[in-house]
């Protein structure tokens, strides 16, 4: 059976494509904060709960599919253009579980699985984090580049960025426009893009922690002793 498109989807696909957003906060795994790229405007996007909403008016409840909750549909939990659930305005749970859990559609690549198991795992550590480095205030800034304790972690094909969903490059990676969380977890993240997220946190007065594991954040481009920089892997 064909399937039947929104009138409006080419319109709305290519609205998508000219946006540029960053993910800067969530609540739980399902509550998006984004910024828009081209303005310090915030959108808060409610993912089935029990419907999408968005705080610019968008949702099932004036039937409103806005690019807020496209990006977060489609380039965050990873939902293809061309399935149903892209232009649904309602989920059931078992739908939010199984692209929770990287299983819609057959599965998903093993990065995206992993990208989802950050949003559950931090969802239940994030307040007990916030509580132990609540007093820490220097954490705020963005710290100084350091010598890594942690190894960066390869690029994988069509490697993203967490904070923007774009793509991350070998040529951005030779050329330093890639950070990486050298406390945690060693996952990479567009400069520009960590900047943004790290004011946003300063701006809500809060410890900035790495957008994947949660942990307080330490930046650093440099390789810890006796490794190499992160090249992606084939």
């Amino acid at each position: 059976e064909k399937k039947k498109f929104p009138t409006t989807w080419d319109k709305d696909l290519c609205a998508l494509a000219q946006a540029k957003f960053y993910l800067v906060s969530r609540r739980g795994p399902l509550v998006f904060k984004l910024r828009s790229g081209d303005s310090e405007s915030t959108y808060t996007v409610c993912i089935a709960s029990p419907s999408h909403r968005c705080s610019c008016g968008g949702g099932e409840a004036k039937g409103l599919m806005c690019v807020h909750i496209l990006f977060v549909v489609i380039k965050i939990l990873k939902v293809p253009q061309t399935n149903p659930l892209a232009w649904a305005l309602r989920w059931s749970e078992g739908v939010v579980d199984r692209i929770l859990s990287g299983r819609l559609d057959g599965g998903k690549s093993q990065s995206t699985t992993n990208n989802h198991a950050f949003l559950k795992k931090g969802d239940r550590t994030r307040k007990a984090r916030l509580k132990e480095d609540e007093s820490a205030k220097d954490n705020r800034n963005l710290p100084t580049v350091d010598e890594a304790s942690v190894a960066q972690r390869e690029l994988e094909q069509s490697s993203t960025c967490s904070i923007c969903q774009d793509e991350m490059t070998d040529s951005q990676l030779d050329g330093e426009l890639l950070c990486y969380c050298s406390a945690s977890c060693g996952s990479s993240f567009h400069k520009g893009c960590m900047r943004v997220f790290a004011a946003h946190a300063r701006m809500e007065r809060k410890t900035i922690l790495c957008p994947l594991c949660r942990a307080p954040w330490t930046a650093s481009c440099k390789p810890p002793p006796g490794k190499s920089s992160a090249r992606r892997r084939l």
